[in-house]
């Protein structure tokens, strides 16, 4: 597929974290964290998006029921869009029932 160019915005600082929309966790590049005033912010290790959504993954197998992966889920949605709709397109076959299907 094609790249979209980057998202271009005016936030700086905490509030690029504390907005689900714009928050990223640790796959901020150092770049970015400069331009977005986020040294300080963040812990200094940068961590690739490929390394969260494993880890992401690796909790929600961990749990026993769809509603705590539901529960887990909305979590990463809350905090961080970004990851969570990286997660969607790599393994919707898998999040789909989880997210969509009633399970409450």
């Amino acid at each position: 597929g094609s790249k979209l160019p980057p998202l271009r915005i005016r936030a700086k600082g905490a509030y690029v974290i504390q907005n689900p929309l714009f928050n990223k966790g640790t796959a901020f590049s150092y770049p970015e964290r400069d331009r977005f005033g986020l040294r300080g912010l963040l812990p200094p290790r940068r961590i690739a998006m490929n390394v969260q959504k494993q880890k992401v993954m690796a909790n929600l197998k961990a749990l026993s029921s769809d509603i705590e992966r539901n529960v887990y889920l909305a979590n990463v949605c809350d905090n961080n869009e970004t990851l969570f709709h990286a997660l969607l397109l790599e393994e919707i076959e898998y999040l789909a029932p989880i997210i969509y299907t009633p399970t409450v």
